[in-house]
């Protein structure tokens, strides 16, 4: 990861932009050599130690594909260097306060927000050069068929949704009786017990099942912010678990 981290910033500002002429073409070529495959795939060819192995595909696993298909190294390594680089932070007061910003800085623009105003055809909205649809394909169909050629309503119409996930949060009256001491401070713990188990629990939602012993994102924010605490006085140790299965539509 080294050489990613010293130089993280121009990697992100290449990586995680649209598509363009790179300003950093060896520093990325450097990390696509490595990145461009699969999670299992990079875990066998730089790793040795099983460890090394399940914390690589642990960080993997938030790509929400099997593990086996390319290129969820990239996530990964993505992932990977930020945490070396910056850590994963979170947002203090919840991430409520995320959204509040973004709409700060709309609203500084000139933007205007409008909620609960639902919209059920773009005809609705006010003339613009471009429309933004935070929408599944399916939700786009509904409220753009007219605007849409009928190769491209054909093609939204038979999009295949991915795995689903689901979250819980936890108020506990204790910390968590974590055996490793070291979970105790961590604001992420990855519940997976060996690779060849986190493998398999990316892969089971795509073939429609549930994993026998399934991979667990746990986060645990109120160590660290103690305005996340619901209701006020529990445990700094309550959680939020993430974990994923076969989506149900």
């Amino acid at each position: 990861m080294a050489p990613f981290v010293a130089h993280w910033e121009a990697l992100f500002a290449d990586a995680l932009t649209p598509p363009h002429l790179p300003r950093h073409p060896v520093l990325l070529a450097r990390f696509g050599s490595r990145a461009l495959r699969s999670a299992i795939g990079l875990v066998d060819a730089w790793f040795g130690g099983e460890r090394a192995r399940a914390l690589v595909a642990g960080v993997a696993a938030h790509a929400l594909e099997p593990l086996t298909h390319s290129p969820t190294a990239a996530v990964g390594m993505m992932l990977a260097v930020a945490g070396h680089a910056v850590g994963w932070p979170i947002a203090r007061g919840g991430s409520q306060r995320i959204a509040d910003a973004l709409a700060s800085v709309l609203q500084r623009h000139g933007g205007t927000i409008l909620t609960a105003t639902p919209v059920r055809s773009l005809a609705e909205l006010p003339q613009a050069r471009a429309y933004v649809l935070d929408l599944t394909p399916r939700q786009v169909l509904q409220v753009a068929e007219d605007r849409l050629t009928p190769a491209y309503r054909r093609r939204l119409a038979r999009y295949r949704y991915g795995p689903g996930v689901f979250k819980i949060d936890w108020s506990l009256s204790d910390p968590i009786p974590w055996r490793a001491k070291e979970c105790e401070r961590a604001g992420t713990v990855h519940l997976g017990a060996s690779t060849a188990e986190i493998v398999a629990a990316s892969a089971a939602p795509w073939v429609g099942r549930l994993a026998r012993t399934p991979f667990v994102i746990l986060s645990q924010p109120t160590l660290f912010d103690e305005h996340r605490a619901r209701p006020a006085g529990t445990s700094p140790g309550a959680t939020a678990a993430c974990r994923r299965g076969p989506t149900r539509t």
